[in-house]
């Protein structure tokens, strides 16, 4: 049995992380302009909700406002996103080759596909599209894939969840998924190994060989 494949988005299928942080820089310029944010400050922003992140620095009266920013200046970039290497190759082939796929990301499903479709990632590839706007319980909590395996109609079993930030590999695991960690960069590759997911590869096109293993799942 094929196992069902479930992706997060951003710093996993696109390479969206400089776009995230330079939009959230933007956010600090108008709203704390004699803050500078550190480097390690911006990579904490990959994972989490926004409101999440912009909480540990602003009013919570304030966090709706600083999404509104982040978001205008974010739909300005977004034209810029590309797919990581390998990965509409792979997306592709897993497609044809009958595997049901979905996305499970903070982001809000219209961003997210209009991302995809910028970065030449076709929508219609994935059986679901679960964005933050349905997700009342972010990462890592499993709920995001429950919901897609609701969406598909399928049980919570032979899952397989790739993603860049631990709380991906903690959802994963949460929901009896095999978590794969997919991270280009080595720093940030130790930090998932942290959280001992499966596997921790560096090019998308290490899970193929992993998910065509007979003893996989």
């Amino acid at each position: 049995m094929k196992p069902v494949l479930m992706f997060d988005n951003d710093g996993t299928l696109v390479d969206t992380p400089r776009l995230i942080k330079s939009s959230f820089t933007h956010a600090f310029s108008v709203y704390k302009p004699a803050y500078v944010l550190s480097e390690e400050e911006l990579d904490s922003f990959l994972g989490p909700t926004l409101e999440d992140s912009f909480r540990k620095y602003f009013p919570e009266e304030k966090v709706p406002e600083l999404v509104r920013c982040y978001k205008d200046h974010n739909d300005t970039v977004l034209p810029e996103v590309k797919a990581y290497p390998g990965v509409i190759e792979c997306l592709k082939k897993w497609h044809e080759e009958g595997y049901r796929m979905a996305i499970v990301s903070t982001k809000h499903t219209p961003t997210l596909i209009r991302g995809l479709e910028y970065a030449g990632i076709d929508p219609e590839w994935f059986d679901a599209l679960i964005g933050g706007e349905q997700i009342s319980r972010p990462k890592p909590d499993p709920q995001g894939l429950y919901l897609a395996c609701d969406a598909m109609g399928i049980p919570y079993e032979n899952l397989v969840y790739v993603g860049d930030a631990v709380s991906d590999m903690e959802a994963a695991k949460a929901a009896g998924a095999a978590a794969i960690g997919y991270c280009e960069d080595e720093k940030r590759r130790e930090k998932l190994r942290s959280a001992k997911p499966y596997a921790v590869v560096q090019d998308f096109k290490e899970i193929d060989n992993i998910i065509q293993k007979e003893d996989f799942l």
